[in-house]
């Protein structure tokens, strides 16, 4: 059983790569802890935000591609929000930031609680995801339950369970920059599946 379709191909890949016989391959996608994330208008209480701004929230490792983010912001002219405990490459994404003469464009959250993420998710104008491979992606979908239009790369694992997002297949600065302001602040309807209904279909599989 896989959690993503491309977990799905990965699977299939490896087993064709090592000369091993087909299989039947079942995806149950993740599920989402209901009431958790929702959408709210409340600002967060532990950090001041802009007024208008591009969400990120995880790790900057190379192959979430932080770089791309940080372009697109200075494309748009909007002010970017970075969330989480930032560990991998932050000096090297900072000096980035520096070198692009952004600094005042750019904020570095830090660890937020729950409710202080909810709220950051629902007062942004997009979430912004860049990864040249992901294979599932929760936050595109806690941005979505929370109200805010996901801009993601197709291949991103939770793309079939995100129908309210808006796609790009190709990294190319101008075209992701004109999708983004297209779809700034508009706001999404949108129900995760819950772990009650993975729970379900998982045992469909087993069945």
């Amino acid at each position: 059983v896989a959690l993503s379709k491309n977990t799905e191909m990965d699977i299939f890949k490896f087993r064709k790569n090592k000369g091993m016989e087909d299989t039947d391959i079942s995806t149950v996608s993740q599920a989402f802890e209901e009431g958790k994330f929702y959408e709210e208008e409340e600002e967060p209480e532990e950090i001041d935000l802009p007024e208008e701004y591009i969400l990120y929230a995880g790790s900057l490792g190379s192959r979430k591609y932080p770089e791309f983010i940080v372009d697109i912001a200075k494309e748009t002219g909007k002010n970017l929000v970075i969330a989480g405990k930032l560990k991998q490459r932050k000096e090297e994404i900072k000096n980035y930031i520096k070198e692009k003469e952004m600094k005042d464009q750019v904020r570095f959250t830090g660890y937020l609680t729950v409710k202080d993420l909810r709220r950051t998710y629902s007062n942004a104008g997009v979430y912004l995801h860049a990864a040249l491979f992901e294979g599932y992606g929760r936050t595109p979908v806690e941005a979505a339950a929370c109200g805010t239009k996901p801009v993601i790369p197709e291949n991103t694992g939770c793309q079939p369970d995100l129908p309210v997002a808006e796609t790009y297949n190709e990294w190319k600065l101008g075209k992701v920059a004109q999708l983004v302001q297209e779809n700034f602040g508009e706001k999404v309807k949108y129900q995760p599946k819950t772990w009650e209904d993975f729970a379900e279909e998982f045992k469909k599989c087993l069945e």
